[in-house]
């Protein structure tokens, strides 16, 4: 067998809301072309689809880059259809956000479990369609994988929210560093399962091309085999490692999203973001009723904010719980 992962973030750019970086590990038959971008998507075509192609399937689950897949609120239910059917053939039974969370991300800590919203407002799950919807596209999605021997052993999160994510910009100085650190944390996860040729791709950080500094922080989580670099170019950076018995990839690509794992954990992270937003939003508009939900931008998230910061004094809620440093 081989292991594809693809790891993407949500919430990078904005002022409110967690910053969620998530992975989907998929177990896959080897094959010569195991190691092309492509193969984990054509192994579960026409069961899959990307939101601008056609398929022979019209019931084809959509698994996209989640900015496609998801541009306003109103589309919520889209987003959900596919991140919930993902999570639930990853093993999610659960019914609410507060368990969501708990599959999701498996630390001990989680910063996210005191913040008023989420401990006073229930979200459902799923929160637009109807349970059947991706319970049913992932019993079909599920029996092609069955037949093809793919599996889709974790759908694992980081969810930083404004809390955890001040910290840990004050311990490792950059966005950039703390999505580093939440990635390989996340792969430290999964490699001690992982016991034959292995690709892992995410989309390019900030446009850099250098990555050495990221694949050397494997070694802080538990991984001190050594990693070469292959190539690093505009379009891909590539670095490998290999053994006596295994070869391991982790390729950082231009367009990363339209790598099919990739696209999942983009799905899954925005999907658990804007749950997060939906409590965050219910709660400040249950203390103020007139007030306008926001997604957290810069611009609109400093309209929110000057119009609960009496309430919020009110209720003695720090600025450090719901707003960014950076």
């Amino acid at each position: 067998m081989c292991w594809i992962i693809g790891i993407d973030e949500a919430g990078y750019g904005p002022k409110m809301g967690p910053l969620v970086v998530a992975l989907t590990a998929w177990r896959v038959p080897p094959h010569p072309s195991a190691g092309q971008p492509e193969y984990l998507e054509n192994l579960l075509r026409p069961h899959v689809r990307r939101c601008d192609r056609p398929t022979t399937d019209p019931h084809a689950l959509c698994i996209d880059d989640s900015k496609k897949v998801y541009r306003s609120r109103g589309e919520l239910d889209r987003l959900e259809q596919g991140a919930l059917a993902l999570l639930v053939l990853a093993g999610f039974t659960g019914n609410d956000l507060t368990s969501l969370l708990e599959f999701v991300d498996i630390r001990a800590d989680k910063s996210w479990s005191e913040l008023p919203w989420l401990k006073e407002i229930p979200v459902a799950v799923p929160a637009c369609v109807d349970i059947s919807v991706p319970s049913r596209s992932a019993s079909t999605l599920g029996d092609t994988m069955l037949r093809r021997g793919v599996v889709l052993r974790r759908c694992r999160c980081r969810v930083l929210p404004e809390l955890e994510f001040n910290a840990t910009i004050e311990r490792w100085g950059s966005k950039a560093m703390l999505v580093a650190h939440a990635m390989c944390e996340l792969l430290s996860e999964v490699l001690p399962d992982v016991d034959c040729e292995l690709y892992v791709y995410t989309d390019r950080q900030g446009g850099r091309v250098y990555y050495r500094e990221i694949i050397n922080l494997l070694q802080d989580y538990g991984d001190e085999k050594g990693w070469e670099v292959v190539s690093e170019s505009p379009q891909l950076s590539r670095y490998a490692r290999r053994t006596a018995s295994d070869y391991w990839r982790w390729d950082f690509v231009r367009k990363g999203e339209e790598i099919f794992a990739v696209a999942a954990a983009s799905m899954i992270a925005k999907y658990i973001r804007e749950l997060v937003m939906l409590a965050f939003n219910a709660f400040w508009q249950r203390e103020i009723p007139e007030l306008r939900p926001t997604a957290g931008y810069p611009k609109d998230a400093k309209r929110f904010k000057q119009q609960i910061s009496k309430r919020q004094c009110e209720l003695n809620i720090p600025d450090r719980w719901l707003w960014r440093t950076r």
